[in-house]
């Protein structure tokens, strides 16, 4: 039997398949999980006392933080297509998130793609597990989401763009965002916190306890503040000083240069 050459077309399909079969790895999915995973995802875990402080860096990409009762500290980095879906299918040199850590017995500082938030960089979503009492002393990303659960302690953040969500928090918190929504909700006020929130595009939603004490000021210029609380004045308004509580409580500031500002009550 005489079996015919194959074309032209046909060899130059077999050999780009052969190139990219050489340069592409198939993300797999872990089995009965339904979540998908890489051999290159960036997983690791550091021996992190309660107390000490972390500081991160990120250009794009979603943070997520969450307090554990664990003497360590637990960073996983996944890369990203830049319109959110996580990547099935990975080129060889892309495979790994650019991912630094440097340590040293009391803090740990993280930085993940481009921290000036360029155009360039794939996208790199990072989750963390810390210990619940942890101190935040910069916590700087150019865009994405970040998402703050169960930490007690001083938290600093810088974002150009992105959404901010605290919950069940406890401490100090100061949150500079450019465009973006903040959501917080601050417990176990003290006198020494200071909690100051500055968003120049968007809204800010605060969330404290009935019994919270404090001295508050607000400004919404380009919008409203509302509150659930009695601040002993008309609302809405657009700017606001009081006092909620009795004497002491810790110092608030709310500036939302282009949006509203709510003061709600949490359990």
């Amino acid at each position: 039997m005489i079996r015919k050459p194959l074309s032209p077309a046909i060899l130059a399909l077999l050999a780009a398949g052969a190139v990219l079969s050489s340069c592409v790895m198939v993300v797999r999915e872990r089995p009965g999980s339904g979540e998908w995973s890489s051999p290159e995802e960036y997983r690791e875990t550091y021996a992190f006392e309660p107390g000490g402080t972390i500081s991160i860096e990120s250009g794009n990409g979603a943070i997520e933080i969450s307090g554990w009762k664990e003497s360590e500290v637990e960073v996983r980095a996944t890369r990203r297509e830049k319109g959110g879906e996580e990547m099935r299918v990975y080129a060889l040199k892309d495979l790994r998130p650019e991912v630094k850590v440097d340590r040293t017995d009391t803090t740990l500082d993280i930085r993940t793609g481009d921290p000036d938030g360029g155009e360039g960089p794939v996208p790199v979503d990072c989750a963390l597990q810390v210990p619940e009492s942890t101190s935040f002393g910069s916590i700087r990303n150019g865009r994405g989401d970040l998402r703050i659960l169960n930490i007690y302690g001083p938290v600093g953040i810088e974002i150009k763009e992105g959404d901010i969500h605290i919950e069940n928090f406890s401490g100090s918190l100061k949150a500079s965002l450019d465009q973006g929504a903040v959501d917080a909700e601050v417990l176990d006020l003290r006198s020494d916190d200071e909690i100051r929130i500055t968003v120049r595009r968007g809204s800010i939603v605060l969330r404290l306890q009935a019994a919270a004490s404090a001295v508050i000021e607000a400004d919404a210029a380009n919008g409203k503040i509302t509150s659930d609380f009695d601040l002993g004045r008309d609302l809405p308004a657009t700017k606001l000083s009081t006092r909620l509580g009795g004497d002491g409580g810790a110092t608030i500031s709310l500036t939302a240069l282009a949006g509203d500002i709510r003061i709600l009550k949490t359990e």
